[in-house]
């Protein structure tokens, strides 16, 4: 599978515990780069939330297709935000984490 190249690259990932990641969703499936970006860091223990733009697909299979970049990673699963979605979803779907 091909992975394309991060332009950058961060030195401080080890102060995080939890990190999101955002992409838009296509055909079910994130987009290669998150796997790219995901095997360039050792996320050891850390929790991963994913979340997602789309038209109309949901996340699918892409925790499952994901977790192998990230094995020892608490891959969350993901929420997936409409076109049309306000700043009140985000702000609950945040607080629905209870980070």
């Amino acid at each position: 599978m091909s992975r394309p190249k991060i332009s950058e690259h961060r030195d401080n990932m080890d102060e995080y515990d939890t990190v999101f990641i955002g992409f838009p969703i296509w055909w079910y499936v994130a987009p290669t780069i998150i796997n790219t970006f995901l095997e360039n860091y050792d996320f050891g223990e850390k929790k991963i939330i994913l979340f997602a733009t789309s038209g109309r697909s949901g996340m699918g299979a892409t925790n499952e297709n994901l977790k192998s970049s990230c094995p020892n990673a608490q891959l969350c699963h993901g929420h997936v935000f409409r076109e049309d979605a306000k700043l009140e979803e985000l702000r609950a779907w945040v607080d629905s984490l209870k980070l």
